[in-house]
């Protein structure tokens, strides 16, 4: 993508439409509308597409720090989630990824590139874009939960990113639940 002009932004409720562009009709994966790590599984499910929809609107609006959108020669093309880790109420009650107790700890729990732009390159800017976000806003560690990729990876399970694209990012394994995720973080100092 490097003749392309990238540009990332953090989600703000004027970027709402952006974001509808990026995640289509379907909410990004099967109506998740990025609640997927938000909301208790059956609640989620219980929400479906559309419930989902309105409980994100409803976050957007309220300013909460929610993640970053990425570009491309000014059209929508991508979107990382990135909030602090307790946000996320999956991830508060993770017997895979338990808590650590650090403070001022984010995680990255998605990235949801449109379509027309996927195997373009564009991961990478948005994981740069979401841990410079997560820095402005006073975190110390930013942590992914990335698949590990043995083989030919499974692109149904690449909104959790792949263990090496976060690698190249400065990102370092922190531990390895299973053989298929990966905890990394990288720190600020």
């Amino acid at each position: 993508m490097t003749e392309n002009k990238i540009r990332c932004h953090p989600l703000a409720p004027a970027r709402w439409g952006d974001l509808e562009t990026v995640f289509g009709p379907n909410g990004a994966n099967s109506g998740c509308w990025c609640m997927w790590f938000r909301r208790p599984r059956k609640e989620w499910q219980q929400a479906r597409s559309k419930g989902n929809r309105a409980a994100f609107k409803k976050l957007v609006d309220e300013e909460a720090p929610l993640g970053v959108l990425a570009y491309v020669d000014g059209a929508p093309a991508g979107w990382c989630a990135v909030a602090p880790r307790e946000d996320y109420t999956t991830l508060v009650g993770s017997r895979l990824f338990p808590p650590t107790g650090e403070a001022k700890l984010w995680a990255i729990t998605c990235l949801f590139i449109h379509r027309d732009y996927r195997r373009s390159g564009l991961s990478r800017p948005l994981i740069d874009a979401a841990v410079a976000y997560a820095r402005k806003k006073g975190a110390r560690t930013v942590e992914a939960y990335p698949v590990i990729a043995h083989g030919r990876a499974n692109p149904a399970r690449g909104f959790h990113g792949f263990a090496e694209m976060f690698r190249e990012a400065g990102f370092e394994e922190i531990d390895r639940p299973s053989a298929t995720r990966a905890r990394m973080h990288v720190r600020f100092r």
